[in-house]
This record gives structure tokens, C-alpha cells and sequence, in this order.
């Protein structure tokens, strides 16, 4: 757990390259740890999505293939993570698919 609280103090720092790097980093040794973290599996797909919706990568695709596998293993997990449904319903709107994000948030 100290690692994701890591990942979440750097991912606070802003969303400069540096610190979401910094994040996923911490978030991806804690999954290493324990794959079934279901808050670092999420959270590193949030900051997958973020470096895609900043266009801070040239492999946008990449990242948003990555946060979207991510987050549906962590909902084939736990169902009813709120985090989760968010995180998802946003990276569905985000890939022009807006009906589906609406109905994941909802």
C-alpha cells in the first residue's frame, strides 16, 4: 500500500510528464507486488488515460489500449468500484464513445 500512496502523492503533484511517469512507476511496482490491487490497477490506468487525453506520448493509442485493459481486469475484480466506473465511462468518452461512458459512470 505505501507504494500506491506514493503513486498518489506524485500524480498530486500536477500532471507535468515527469510526475505522471513518477506515478505510474509507483503504481506499476505496487501490481508487481500485489496484482490484484485493485486501487493501483486503477490508478495507473488513470494515469495511462491522462498522458493520452494530454497528448503527452506519441503512442496515444498505447496508453488508452493499456488503461482500458487495466480497467476492465480491475472491474472483472471488483465490480463495483466506484473509481473504476469512472475512470472507464471517461476513457469511453474520450474515445468517442460517449453512450457507453455515460452508461459506465452511470
Amino acid at each position: 500500500m505505501d507504494l500506491f500512496f506514493q503513486g498518489r502523492a506524485a500524480w498530486n503533484k500536477g500532471w507535468a510528464p515527469e510526475y505522471l511517469l513518477e506515478a505510474r512507476s509507483f503504481f506499476q511496482r505496487a501490481l508487481e507486488l500485489d496484482p490484484r490491487n485493485i486501487d493501483a490497477m486503477v490508478c495507473r490506468a488513470g494515469v495511462d488515460l491522462a498522458v493520452a487525453r494530454s497528448y503527452l506520448t506519441d503512442d496515444r493509442v498505447a496508453h488508452l489500449d493499456a488503461a482500458e485493459s487495466a480497467l476492465e481486469k480491475a472491474l472483472s475484480f471488483a465490480p463495483n468500484h466506484a473509481a473504476a466506473h469512472l475512470t472507464l465511462g471517461e476513457l469511453l468518452i474520450v474515445t468517442n464513445r460517449a453512450e457507453q461512458g455515460i452508461a459506465a459512470c452511470e
